[in-house]
């Protein structure tokens, strides 16, 4: 597995489905839409100075971790494929949301 350098997080974003529940087949242009939009993924690893030193010279415990769901700035970081996955190396600051469960994550 690739490690990211410094305050980035590597996050495998969520994948867009081919088909409607009905079972209507997508047009594929609107599926590269959907997956080039997609801002909901899975946190796959995390730098080692994520959260450790803002601007301001402050320093925060991690919001997130490994295995869970976020919510990342649209155009965040860089899209790279790695073993035939697409993930994307994002910036620990490009976090918006962490999806919790019964107030802890999941």
């Amino acid at each position: 597995m690739i490690e990211p350098a410094g305050h980035r997080i590597i996050v495998k974003p969520e994948v867009a489905e081919e088909q409607t529940e009905s079972g209507i087949y997508k047009p594929q242009v609107e599926v590269s839409k959907e997956q080039r939009a997609t801002t909901k993924g899975v946190v796959m690893s995390i730098g080692p100075t994520a959260w450790k030193a803002f601007r301001d010279g402050s320093e925060s415990t991690p919001w997130c971790k490994k295995g869970d769901i976020v919510r990342f700035a649209q155009y965040a970081g860089v899209e790279i494929d790695e073993n035939g996955e697409t993930l994307r190396v994002i910036n620990d600051e490009d976090i918006w949301a962490v999806y919790r469960k019964n107030g802890k994550s999941r």
